[in-house]
């Protein structure tokens, strides 16, 4: 009971439409996957002093919140309209690195912690892990593996530990990882 009340809470918070959760439906996994996926790709790019992608990823993830379906979820919507900037800039072919990093944060924000509350493993997923920046005082997605930092880049590609994995107890606050480079005193 408690994990519906969960997913339906994702729902109607992100604004996905296909997210309505009830039961926990293979569709429903699948979309949190996708925005999942989506995040991640964009993390990613950031963490390779990259821009490639990160339009198509937030147009993307921005078109699941502004479907239709999900309309009528924009009223409850907590983390709705800060999400949606953030897409909004991310989406934009003339960002900066600098501007997408900042908007990326503000995703990180809302989107994490969602994520976290909603997403279930599949077997073909990867291992997704949130990860956490104690410089950067912020989180990330990225599979399990080597730290990616997307908030300094290959300046500082693996500054951040583990916070948890996705889907498991919510992460501590930035910089409270176990294991990584923290590199708090840069």
């Amino acid at each position: 009971m408690r994990i519906a009340a969960l997913l339906t809470a994702f729902a109607l918070t992100l604004s996905i439409p296909s997210l309505a959760f009830a039961g926990g439906s293979p569709e429903s996994h699948a979309h949190v996957s996708t925005a999942v996926s989506h995040f991640a790709a964009i993390g990613k790019a950031l963490s390779e002093d990259s821009l490639a992608g990160v339009p198509k990823h937030a147009t993307e993830m921005k078109q699941m919140m502004e479907s239709p379906e999900a309309s009528e979820h924009h009223a409850t919507s907590g983390h709705g309209p800060d999400m949606k900037g953030a897409l909004d800039k991310l989406s934009k072919a003339d960002l900066s690195l600098e501007d997408a990093r900042d908007a990326y944060k503000s995703l990180s924000a809302s989107f994490i912690p969602m994520a976290q509350s909603a997403y279930e493993k599949a077997p073909s997923d990867p291992t997704w892990v949130v990860m956490s920046c104690p410089m950067a005082k912020a989180e990330w997605i990225q599979p399990d593996g080597a730290v990616a930092n997307p908030y300094y880049g290959t300046k500082m590609a693996s500054c951040g530990s583990k916070a948890a994995d996705l889907g498991s107890a919510p992460a501590p606050a930035a910089g409270h990882g176990k294991s990584g480079h923290d590199h708090g005193g840069h």
